[in-house]
């Protein structure tokens, strides 16, 4: 059972029971239910009631940002791919103009500030 549909049950039964102790202690007794018996009910109720719209609250939330997560996840990828390849024909490009046996210098360490070659 979900947490919506558990808080709407227990405000359904809350206000049950408060209607009917009324009942009953208002025919058997002619008398009438203490006060506080009446706002402790009620106050279940409404309770279980904000726990339920919290809880559609945080359902759907949870939906939109997975929808929107997988939008991101697919639009970082289109993004990705064209860059990709953007790239890959520049790098191409470049080694075709400077020929493919360029060397290839490694960075050096800024330690002494001497050059290694």
């Amino acid at each position: 059972m979900t947490l919506k549909r558990a808080a709407l049950v227990s405000a359904a039964i809350a206000i049950t029971q408060c209607l009917t102790v009324n009942i009953l202690v208002g025919v058997l007794t002619g008398g009438q239910v203490p006060a506080i018996v009446n706002l402790f009910t009620l106050a279940m109720a409404a309770v279980s009631i904000i726990v339920a719209v919290q809880a559609e609250f945080h359902c759907r939330t949870q939906e939109r940002l997975s929808a929107l997560t997988d939008f991101l996840v697919s639009r970082l990828s289109e993004i990705g791919d064209r860059t990709n390849d953007h790239n890959a024909g520049f790098v191409e490009g470049y080694l075709l103009s400077h020929g493919r046996d360029s060397t290839v210098r490694p960075l050096t360490s800024p330690g002494n500030g001497r050059r290694t070659d």
